[in-house]
């Protein structure tokens, strides 16, 4: 298992580098914005569900259990483990829950549309 680098840690340059890199996927975006809001730790099946929902334009509840499950191995398998190797949240592999990283509380998120904003102090981070 390869361990959250601290962006504290990171500099300034670097900081920027492991932001933009996963920012740069929209559905990292998302899950970064629904764990903003939802700040204590969920079931990863739950956020696979709900983000299965956003993608597809439909309640959680209507979301095909084959729809979950293929979203939840691609965030297992990909988006999970580059958002913890990069600080940004905190994924307990042994409950199987993730929530946003404490450093990263201090972001401000909005969005418009399909656009996620994300304003940072990098000397908060750093």
């Amino acid at each position: 298992m390869i361990e959250p680098i601290p962006l504290s840690r990171l500099s300034e340059d670097e900081l920027l580098d492991t932001l933009y890199k996963a920012l740069a996927n929209r559905k990292r975006r998302r899950m970064l914005r629904y764990l903003a809001d939802h700040p204590e730790p969920i079931p990863t099946s739950q956020l696979a569900t709900e983000m299965s929902a956003l993608e597809y334009g439909s309640e959680s509840s209507a979301v095909p259990t084959e729809q979950q499950s293929d979203t939840h191995v691609s965030f297992s398998h990909v988006h999970l483990p580059m958002l913890n190797e990069a600080g940004m949240v905190s994924w307990d592999r042994d409950n199987d829950t993730v929530a946003i990283a404490p450093a990263l509380r201090e972001l401000v998120v909005t969005t418009t549309g399909d656009i996620l904003d994300v304003s940072v102090s990098i000397n908060k981070l750093i």
